[in-house]
């Protein structure tokens, strides 16, 4: 059997034919039932966005970190990197280091 978002089991319509009312439990009739049915697994739906929405937000904060760590050794590496395809840049900075 197929259950909703809270757990309670999910019933299948077409198990009542209409005109006749089924006593279900808590004593509901199948109007009431439907009803609550549907309340119940709205309510569980709005609470799974909710803790969808929270995980997103927690996985754009650990992107953001990441990219802000990234961005950082990048910058590392940048300041101590000879750019290969500029080779008179190259030649320049091995100069200024024979100098030292």
């Amino acid at each position: 059997m197929t259950r909703n978002a809270d757990s309670s089991p999910r019933v299948p319509l077409s198990l009542y034919s209409p005109g006749k009312v089924n006593i279900l439990r808590h004593g509901e009739d199948t109007k009431g039932f439907i009803a609550s049915s549907k309340q119940m697994s709205s309510k569980g739906t709005a609470q799974s966005i909710e803790s969808k929405k929270r995980r997103i937000s927690q996985q754009q904060l650990a992107d953001e970190e990441l990219m802000r760590r990234r961005r950082a050794a990048m910058k590392r590496q940048v300041s101590s990197f000879v750019r290969r395809s500029d080779d008179a840049c190259v030649e320049q900075r091995s100069k200024q280091k024979m100098r030292y």
